[in-house]
């Protein structure tokens, strides 16, 4: 169960300071992706954000660096998208890829 590992690998002194070397290192990801805000990403990119989170300014904040972005809000989601709502997600890949979902899906 997804919970579990999060339990597992943020417990202790370690694993919060893993945790949050993502927000320790905010100001040198600004700077190392200020050049793509010139030269755009190409590729298609899914940007999905949970609507009790940050929503559609996920998205936002992709477009800034890409120019071929979907996605948008994932309704009663929080800010882990993939766990929470893996069916949503997977939906949007396959709108990305213009991949018609099948019927089982």
């Amino acid at each position: 169960m997804a919970v579990n590992e999060y339990l597992r690998t943020f417990s202790g002194r370690e694993g919060v300071l893993g945790a949050l070397g993502v927000y320790r290192a905010a100001f040198a990801t600004m700077e190392q992706t200020a050049a793509l805000t010139r030269n755009k990403v190409q590729v298609p990119v899914v940007a999905l954000g949970g609507e009790r989170a940050q929503g559609l300014e996920i998205r936002k904040m992709v477009e800034m660096v890409a120019n071929n972005v979907g996605g948008g809000s994932i309704a009663e989601c929080g800010h882990f998208v993939p766990e929470e709502r893996p069916d949503e997600v997977f939906r949007y890949i396959l709108a990305m890829l213009r991949i018609p979902p099948s019927s089982s899906s």
